[in-house]
């Protein structure tokens, strides 16, 4: 009998408690783990310093997706945290006492829109800049700084940057003498701007070599792993998929999302999906999954200075809620991660399966992916040269031969669950308002009726 069940649903949950297990990682307190929807190979194992912090954080900063695959979203943490500290430290003067709160919220108001302005002007910059850094020839290209002024585009963040400073410095007076939580939150915006909290870093290999002067700057975050010792040492463990193993009953019903990744899929060297058919055929004849790694361990994220464990979790519930849902800001904080290598997968599957998946690896040169690991194009977890396919009695082996470490998962904080009360969405206080949840499902469960009606219908009249 197939391992799978429709989806493979069952199987990320066995594979999702099973990872937990073999990292040692506990769930609790609104801290999550999702396993990697593609596993990402580590790139931060470069003799190259500056590239190597990048790199981490470029995984460290970036805001996951909602859901019970870990994916990428667009959303850079210290812009929500900016979000998360205004709204924090408006609603604390709207509440408080002090003689000063009405040109206080002033001087907030005037903070948040010089933020605002800071943030639009540099994002503009820095897109024209990566255009220009791509189009022209190193020998011509000039420093950023350089090119700024050339275009006249440093003059205006210089002067705002400026006023904000001494914005920033006027708040600070006041809310030193307030004390308590103002004080808190005046030193956690003060933080942002802090000498220190970012540094230049090259956001590609060309850029790198083109030297600091054409660097921009991002906030230091990092992964507290030697990489180099985490490659060399050995802790095996193993993961069993199959009939009986241990799953995450909840996997997908605590995100309110299905899983949308598949468990098993072909691909061109392009990397283009295909020969569908025959991968779900492949499939649906797996009968038992075998992970092994040879070293894999949880990995703490840490982002010096600027960013303030535990004021999110201690202010959650003085900010809007909405902050915090699927579509909010901030509905993760990326916390740690969780690094592999070694992989080695035996796959118990039909004999025809078997001979085809073989052949398909070893002649046509065809990419695959199992489960979060993909083998065979480049942005793969392993690529051809470093694959190694055999045929066994039972089905197949595959081992990765590069000895590169991956991150497998990423475990977050989500604030949402630290709430004391919790948003209902606008879609379900519409249906409570007009007869309840159900009745909305109804709705549109016979509106796809209708349309199903129509398509029987053209088939009837399209016949010959």
């Amino acid at each position: 009998m197939s391992v799978f069940n429709g989806r493979g649903a069952n199987v990320w949950a066995q594979f999702h408690q099973q990872l937990m297990n073999s990292a040692g990682i506990l769930e609790a307190n609104g801290s999550l783990m999702q396993p990697m929807a593609a596993a990402q190979r580590v790139e931060w194992d470069s003799c190259d310093h500056d590239r190597n912090l990048w790199f981490k954080q470029d995984l460290a900063n970036t805001v996951p997706a909602w859901g019970p695959l870990y994916k990428r979203t667009s959303t850079y943490l210290p812009d929500s945290y900016k979000t998360f500290l205004g709204e924090l430290n408006s609603a604390a003067i709207a509440r408080s006492s002090i003689p000063e709160r009405s040109v206080f919220k002033r001087l907030e108001i005037h903070r948040q829109v010089l933020q605002s302005q800071i943030d639009l002007l540099l994002g503009d910059l820095y897109k024209q800049w990566h255009v220009y850094v791509d189009q022209s020839p190193p020998e011509t290209a000039k420093p950023l700084r350089q090119w700024a002024e050339d275009l006249g585009l440093i003059t205006e963040i210089k002067n705002k940057r400026s006023e904000l400073k001494g914005t920033l410095g006027a708040m600070l007076l006041i809310a030193n003498q307030a004390g308590g939580e103002l004080k808190t939150i005046g030193y956690a915006l003060s933080a942002m701007g802090a000498p220190g909290t970012r540094q230049l870093m090259p956001f590609s290999k060309e850029v790198c070599e083109l030297g600091k002067d054409f660097w921009q700057k991002y906030y230091v975050a990092a992964v507290d792993v030697d990489i180099f010792d985490f490659r060399v040492d050995s802790d095996p463990r193993i993961i069993t998929l199959g009939g009986g193993a241990p799953e995450t009953e909840d996997f997908e019903a605590r995100w309110e999302s299905p899983v949308e990744q598949g468990w098993c899929s072909f691909f061109d060297p392009y990397g283009r999906a295909t020969d569908q058919s025959n991968a779900e055929y492949f499939k649906s004849s797996i009968t038992n999954i075998r992970i092994t790694f040879d070293n894999i361990g949880a990995f703490e994220i840490v982002r010096p200075g600027w960013f303030k464990d535990g004021l999110v979790r201690r202010y959650v519930d003085s900010v809007n809620p909405n902050l915090f849902t699927r579509t909010g800001d901030l509905p993760l904080v990326p916390t740690g991660v969780i690094l592999a290598r070694g992989l080695q997968i035996d796959i118990a599957a039909a004999e025809y399966s078997r001979d085809y998946f073989y052949h398909r690896h070893e002649f046509e040169r065809g990419g695959f992916s199992i489960g979060p690991f993909s083998f065979g194009v480049d942005g793969c977890t392993t690529t051809y040269a470093e694959t190694e396919v055999t045929k066994t009695e039972t089905g197949l082996h595959i081992e990765d031969m590069s000895n590169r470490a991956f991150v497998v998962g990423v475990v977050s904080e989500r604030p949402h669950d630290w709430l004391v009360h919790k948003p209902t969405p606008l879609w379900m206080q519409v249906a409570q308002q007009l007869g309840g949840v159900d009745r909305a499902y109804t709705a549109l469960e016979s509106a796809h009726r209708e349309v199903s009606d129509d398509c029987n219908l053209q088939r009837i009249t399209s016949s010959p």
